[in-house]
């Protein structure tokens, strides 16, 4: 039997809980449904990176998203960025909303997640590192890391 196969100009993936543009999508008949041909695992990765890199305001769906990706409970993640985790839980409750969070606790969470993005991915780092001397450690990485510091870049 042979799949049908089109390609459709712009996909919008709803997944993870907010719209994401797929262009050029590949779709395949299947059981009677166009399907989308993706790999979700590297375009949750690729949608972590975007996020990490936006000038947007974080929404409650893309905390939890970068939660989720981080594979944090929310007590952990509440640790990771210095807060409660009864404050990620009402970032989270906004959905599709802006949080009302500070944009210096914006700007640690994208740190954070460029970070834990880096270390998934293993890159090297390049010269223009940033030196955030134990601001971005959470207490247990402090214990175990002896207060050296976390060095953050670029993406290549």
């Amino acid at each position: 039997m042979k799949n049908k196969i089109k390609k459709i100009k712009n996909y919008k993936y709803m997944g993870f809980g907010f719209p994401v543009e797929i262009p050029m999508v590949e779709m395949i008949l299947f059981r009677g449904e166009w399907t989308p041909k993706i790999d979700i695992l590297e375009l949750e990765i690729a949608v972590a990176k975007t996020i990490a890199d936006a000038h947007f305001r974080l929404t409650g769906n893309h905390i939890k998203f970068i939660r989720s990706f981080m594979s944090l409970s929310l007590r952990e993640f509440a640790n990771t960025v210095f807060v409660s985790h009864v404050a990620v839980k009402k970032w989270e409750s906004a959905e599709n909303k802006q949080t009302a969070m500070s944009f210096s606790t914006e700007i640690l969470i994208k740190f954070v997640l460029r970070e834990f993005i880096r270390r998934r991915e293993n890159k090297k780092l390049d010269e223009t590192e940033i030196y955030l001397n134990q601001f971005l450690i959470s207490s247990e990485e402090n214990k175990k890391e002896k207060n050296e510091p976390i060095i953050y870049a670029k993406y290549a």
